[in-house]
């Protein structure tokens, strides 16, 4: 400080050496005004022991000459002094906020400046470490605030904060002050959730994780995971009249993670919403699942309906099956949720649907042909057509007056010969001609046309010898749509002229050199047509003589074959009977010949003829006759042999009352040996291996085959076995004593059978062909055609070779046999189906 005055003197005496003090007081009025010692200049500098005090000045004025000393003058005070210029300082305090992931800690500190500068622009940093020593200690990257938001990676850390003070004006910057760490950090428990999920609506598509997490859009969570439990349509839509359910998977994320206690999550639109699981452990992005529940989806509506499988029958013939069949049609649901549902006509009906017009009407060309068929659905009212159908109108057949069969003759060289007469008439109004026809066997094979048009014609004597005769008779009616034309052949006459003098006898003697079988009438509601209806035999040996056949509706025969049926079953009823063309008298064929008959399936019968069973009434009961069916011209015909005629019958049994209730757990309706273990099970030929197991991948062992057969044979035998591997009390030793004695097993040869051992394809055929009395095969070398036959041991050759040709023991594919392979207990099952059903 400077200490200023003004020096005068009356007598114009110059300054000599003034002198100086300086003082300090606590206040401006001089409280406590004390000398500062040393202080004698006209300058002074301020201590700190000056600090908050006042300072005043003091001159004693001194002339260099004359009076020398004046009287001392002192200043005003000045003051307070103040410290000298000093930076900035910070005190801080603790940092507070909650220590989790997410929140936010603010940092705290007291500014303070001894030259009372005001705070300018203080700077801030936070550090992380490892523990509350600082540890590893490091600086947050862009952490500049005085506030932080904890991070995850400050999970487990621990946290403090660091101030720079810095002065608006003075000495700008201070020192750097950091607080104490606080930790550690946690991560932040989510304890709620919300979702936004679309409520299942009757054929809509089900929302995906995608489209709920864009719905829903949390900051803490992600919806990962959306499934819907129930089944969806074909084309993946919500199902009508179904309570819907779907699992959530919810992630937590940025830092947080869900609690580990269950809560209850909202969605809306939701039925309800069960309590969650957590998952992942107690870090950020575990997760938790829930279940939801929704009401239930609109009713199922049907809301079209299409014909995507016409009948099988859709062209008809007025006359001969101009009878309406729906048989094999095939409507296609759609309903309103998507889905679709096929329905079979059965029997030509299906349960709610009626048909315009109906099935099993009889059809007209004039009101049907070209029209489809109206389908209706009755609950919903839609309908559908069928293609349109074809009702022809043919040229019906000639019915020929004479039978020209009778006409066997013989006659003399010359004589004159009756005229046959194929005499026809028609009911359609078509226009009758006729072709007769000559051949030197008794065929119609290799004939020879006559060029005679009318209907009669008067056969030639002039040479000796065999001929025979028959006339083809057409109808043409050119006014009918369907087949023009049509033709009846005439049976075929027989005539033999003797050379003259050869001692034949008159005209009037029969014919019998070459024995013939034709039919002769057919009377039947079943069978109309005589050309659908084939019979064979060698009726030389079977016979010695021409054999007329008659298929007739005989009462008595009916009656005697409705008393040995079921209530349900299907029964078609007819007789067939042999008479000699000699005396009319009924004929049976000689023991050990029989005849061939091929009969045309009913129509009633025809979804059903793989269950037709030929039969015939004997001694009080009914015996079934092995039959075959075929295809020709797109008709089904069946061929039995008929060794006996009698009462006969076409069968299919009814189904029973009670269909079968699979026990099996391991046997599924789709399965390629369900029908064969139903059949098995049924007969009693194999039980399950457990209380509901069947196992059909079980390989069978021999002593299961012997025990099959035995069930199958119905013996009692109580007598034990030979083989030493057969224990008394076994399940099998019963089986197996019987099947030795049988011969149908011999054991490997050293007094052993290995009844578990498993059993390979040739044991297995070689067992049934011994059961079955060692038949011969139709062809000893059918086996060449397997790459495999040469694996065939020789004692299963014969076997093998039957059981392949009867369809008993298949190949496995690829042209193999695979006879040293082991039959498991499907096979066992579907091998003794195909046995018994031979």
């Amino acid at each position: 400080m400077t200490g200023h005055y003004t020096y005068s003197d009356v007598n114009g005496d110059l300054q000599g050496t003034s002198t100086f003090k300086w003082y300090r007081s606590d206040n401006a009025a001089g409280l406590n005004k004390t000398e500062i010692a040393g202080a004698t200049s006209i300058t002074y500098e301020l201590q700190s022991a000056d600090e908050g005090k006042y300072i005043s000045f003091e001159v004693t004025p001194v002339a260099l000459t004359g009076t020398t000393q004046g009287t001392a003058v002192e200043s005003g005070r000045v003051g307070a002094v103040v410290p000298a210029e000093a930076a900035p300082t910070a005190a801080v305090q603790p940092i507070t906020g909650t220590l989790q992931v997410g929140a936010t800690l603010t940092g705290h500190y007291t500014y303070s400046d001894v030259n009372g500068d005001l705070e300018g622009t203080s700077t801030y940093k936070w550090y992380r470490a490892d523990n509350a020593a600082g540890l590893n200690k490091a600086p947050i990257a862009g952490a500049t605030s005085i506030t932080y938001v904890l991070q995850s990676a400050d999970t487990g850390k621990y946290i403090s904060f660091e101030v720079t003070p810095v002065a608006a004006s003075g000495t700008l910057q201070g020192t750097a002050v950091e607080s104490a760490s606080t930790g550690p950090v946690v991560l932040a428990d989510i304890t709620a959730a919300s979702v936004t999920i679309t409520a299942p609506v009757l054929g809509a598509a089900p929302q995906n994780a995608a489209a709920a997490e864009a719905a829903t859009a949390n900051p803490d969570y992600t919806v990962t995971g959306l499934v819907w439990n129930e089944a969806l349509t074909a084309d993946n839509k919500f199902k009508a009249g179904q309570v819907y359910t779907a699992t959530v998977t919810l992630t937590s994320k940025n830092g947080k993670k869900f609690q580990d206690a269950a809560f209850t999550p909202t969605a809306a639109g939701s039925a309800s919403v069960v309590t969650t699981t957590t998952a992942g452990g107690d870090v950020a992005g575990n997760t938790v699942s829930f279940t939801v529940t929704f009401a239930e989806t609109g009713a199922l509506i049907v809301s079209s309906i299409a014909v995507t499988t016409q009948p099988t029958k859709m062209s008809y013939t007025e006359t001969t099956d101009a009878v309406l069949e729906l048989n094999g049609m095939q409507v296609t649901e759609t309903n309103n949720d998507g889905s679709t549902n096929v329905v079979t006509f059965t029997d030509g009906t299906a349960a709610g649907y009626t048909a315009t017009p109906l099935n099993g009407t009889s059809l007209t060309n004039a009101a049907h042909n070209g029209n489809p068929v109206v389908i209706t659905h009755t609950a919903s009212t839609q309908t559908a057509n069928t293609d349109n159908l074809t009702v022809n109108v043919n040229a019906t057949a000639p019915v020929i007056t004479n039978d020209l069969s009778t006409a066997q003759v013989e006659y003399s060289q010359n004589e004159a010969a009756t005229a046959l007469d194929a005499t026809a008439t028609v009911t359609d109004g078509g226009t009758i001609s006729y072709a007769w026809y000559s051949n030197t066997t008794n065929s119609t094979v290799g004939a020879t046309a006559l060029g005679v048009t009318i209907a009669t014609y008067t056969p030639s004597t002039a040479a000796a010898g065999t001929t025979y005769y028959y006339c083809v008779v057409t109808n043409t009616n050119n006014a009918v749509n369907g087949t023009t034309t049509a033709q009846t052949t005439s049976a075929i006459s027989n005539i033999k002229v003797n050379a003259a003098g050869g001692g034949g006898s008159s005209h009037s003697s029969t014919v019998s050199n070459t024995p013939v079988i034709t039919v002769s009438e057919v009377k039947s509601e079943i069978f109309s047509n005589a050309e659908d209806i084939k019979v064979e035999a060698d009726v030389s040996s079977a016979f010695g003589q021409s054999v007329a056949v008659k298929i007739t509706d005989d009462t008595e025969s009916q009656k005697e074959i409705f008393s040995l049926t079921g209530d349900n079953d299907k029964v078609y009823p007819f007789d067939i009977s042999l008479y000699s063309k000699k005396n009319n008298e009924r004929v049976q064929p000689k023991d050990g010949y029989s005849v061939k008959i091929t009969l045309p399936v009913p129509k009633e019968l025809l979804d059903d003829r793989e269950k037709i069973k030929v039969v015939y009434g004997k001694n009080g009961s009914l015996e079934t006759l092995k039959s075959e069916l075929a295809e020709k011209d797109r008709k089904w015909y069946i061929t039995f042999e008929a060794f006996h005629f009698s009462p006969y019958a076409l069968i299919v049994s009814a189904e029973p009352a009670n269909p079968w209730a699979n026990p099996f757990s391991d046997v599924k309706e789709g399965d390629w040996y369900h029908s064969a273990v139903q059949y098995a099970a049924q007969n009693g030929l194999m039980k399950g291996t457990g209380s509901n197991t069947f196992s059909p991948e079980l390989v069978t062992s021999r002593g299961m085959i012997a025990t099959i057969l035995y069930n199958l044979d119905g013996s009692g035998e109580t007598e034990q076995s030979s083989f030493k591997d057969v224990k008394p009390g076994a399940y099998y030793a019963n089986a197996v004593a019987w099947a030795q004695k049988k011969s149908i097993i011999a054991g490997y040869g050293n007094e052993m059978f290995g009844p578990d051992d498993s059993i390979t394809r040739e044991q297995l055929a070689a067992m049934l062909w011994k059961y079955a009395g060692q038949p011969a095969a139709a062809d000893s070398k059918g086996l060449v055609s397997f790459k495999d036959a040469v694996e065939i041991s020789a004692y299963a050759q014969n076997a093998l070779a039957w059981a392949n040709q009867e369809g008993i023991i298949n190949g496995k594919g690829g042209s193999l046999l695979d006879p040293k392979g082991k039959a498991t207990r499907a096979e066992a099952a579907q091998i003794m189906q195909n046995f018994l059903q031979k």
